[in-house]
This record gives structure tokens, C-alpha cells and sequence, in this order.
């Protein structure tokens, strides 16, 4: 199938007329989606994928569903599977479809349908990791005395101007303040206290 290619110039449209003259030409079904599943490989990598290529094989492949054979069938779960690493949204809408095929007799399709789940997982995981990263990195706003706004990064190692409920304070000005507490004394001690006092000025009176 590589030969196809090989007297084609790498560009999206030349690949584009040569896959719609094969689907012109090739009247078996079952032919034409083999070869649709072969000829994708030697694309660009999934991600850089353009979109009118994309368009055309997932079009092809979704259509191709629609049939009772079971090799066309495979094939064109082939194709959804290498799509699902550039996009997988287009694909969602078909998980119907594609949930009865677990039950088919033909193992190929059965095995085809599970690498599809698979594609899809990872991506949907993927999505995940990369939404929690961005939450993460998320500028924290805050509003110091002066009025002013700013942005406190995770990455950040030392913030200045922060207001004084969030700066830390050293350690030097709070045993300062802790030394200047007054020891605080029972009430009884203070009555004593007042009683002493009352009596010494009695016998100084005498």
C-alpha cells in the first residue's frame, strides 16, 4: 500500500485525491476499507493529523459501521482507533454503536473495539492530569494594605509586600512581645496581698 504514496507528492490534497479516486475505483467494500486502514499509517503522526484528512477517514470510517460485514467492520474500527490519538469528541457519539460489537462472533472486531476503549481512556486520563497541572498553577489574588493585587504563584519561593495577617513574623519580635506579657496572678495572691498592706499601714498609724 506504500506505493501508493511513493509517486505522490506529501501533501494534504495529494493524499486527498488519491483516496477519493480509490473510492471511486474500488468497488468492494471490504477492499476499499482495508485499504483505508493501511494508507492511514503512513500519515503524519496522529496529533499533527490535518483536519480534512482527518474529516475523510472519520466520515469513511463512521459510514463504513453502517455495514453488516464484519471485516469492514474491523477495519474501520482500525481507523476510529488511530483517529482517537488526534481527536477523541468526534468518536464519543459512536460508543453506542460500538458497544454491541463487544458481542460479536468475529474475535478480530471484539480485539479492535478494546484497543478503541483503550485510545480512549488514556486520553480521557490525559485530560485529567493536564487540567489538575493548570489548577496547580493557578495565581493565587490577594489584596495587600496598599490596595494593590497580586499574583502569588506555586512556583514562587519568596513573595514581598504581602500584608501583615499573612507575612510570616521572625521570631525576634515575637519573644519580644512574648516578654512583655505580665505574669498574670491567682486572685488569692492579690487579696493577700491587699491584706498585707492594710495591716503594715495599721501599726505604722500605732
Amino acid at each position: 500500500m506504500y506505493l501508493f504514496y511513493c509517486f505522490v507528492s506529501n501533501t494534504v490534497n495529494s493524499h486527498l485525491r488519491v483516496l477519493k479516486r480509490l473510492k471511486d475505483k474500488i468497488k468492494s467494500r471490504d477492499v476499499f476499507y482495508y485499504c483505508l486502514s493501511k494508507l492511514l499509517i503512513y500519515e503524519s503522526e496522529a496529533a499533527d493529523l490535518a483536519p480534512e484528512l482527518y474529516s475523510f477517514y472519520f466520515e469513511s470510517a463512521a459510514y463504513g459501521l453502517l455495514f453488516s460485514s464484519p471485516i469492514t467492520r474491523t477495519k474501520c474500527v482500525t481507523v476510529l482507533s488511530y483517529l482517537s490519538k488526534a481527536s477523541i469528541e468526534p468518536i464519543i457519539p459512536l460508543l453506542p454503536r460500538l458497544e454491541t460489537y463487544s458481542n460479536d462472533v468475529y474475535w478480530e472486531l471484539k480485539g479492535q473495539v478494546l484497543i478503541l476503549c483503550a485510545n480512549i481512556l488514556l486520553a480521557f486520563n490525559s485530560n485529567e492530569d493536564e487540567e489538575k497541572e493548570e489548577d496547580s498553577k493557578a495565581p493565587v489574588m490577594i489584596d495587600n494594605e496598599g490596595g494593590e493585587v497580586m499574583e502569588i504563584h506555586a512556583d514562587d519561593e519568596e513573595v514581598s509586600g504581602l500584608p501583615d495577617s499573612i507575612a510570616e513574623e521572625p521570631e525576634e519580635e515575637k519573644e519580644l512581645e512574648e516578654s512583655k506579657i505580665e505574669p498574670v496572678q491567682p486572685e488569692g495572691e492579690e487579696e493577700e496581698q491587699v491584706d498585707e498592706t492594710q495591716n503594715m499601714s495599721k501599726i505604722e498609724s500605732l
